[in-house]
């Protein structure tokens, strides 16, 4: 109903705009053959994108999803350790690496039909 009318890429900009020295940092949910939700989860990756997220190198299982966190602006460690220790309780297996999705790395993960 409010998807496809610029809603989510407004407020994304208008942080950018209100908070210029803060990086915005989300998780995602990585596409998964076996998930129902994969075309909505390569959506979501692409609406980010669009937005100028970037894949960090981490990964983690959450609730029994793969994730991993994407941001945009300019992200230092210290702030990435301290956004990870604050969503630490609740996630489980974090894994440093370059995610690879169908034969396709992250920093060029496109849409795939099923």
């Amino acid at each position: 109903m409010y998807q496809s009318k610029g809603h989510g890429s407004y407020v994304i900009n208008w942080l950018k705009k209100e908070f210029p020295l803060k990086a915005l940092v989300l998780d995602v949910e990585i596409p998964e053959n076996n998930a129902k939700n994969n075309n909505e989860r390569a959506r979501r990756i692409a609406f980010y994108k669009k937005n100028n997220f970037i894949f960090s190198n981490y990964t983690f299982n959450w609730a029994d999803c793969l994730m991993s966190p994407m941001y945009c602006g300019n992200l230092n460690c210290k702030e990435f350790i301290d956004y990870i220790q604050i969503i630490a309780p609740t996630i489980t297996d974090v894994k440093h690496k370059k995610l690879s999705l169908n034969d396709k790395t992250t920093d060029d993960l496109i849409i795939m039909e099923r």
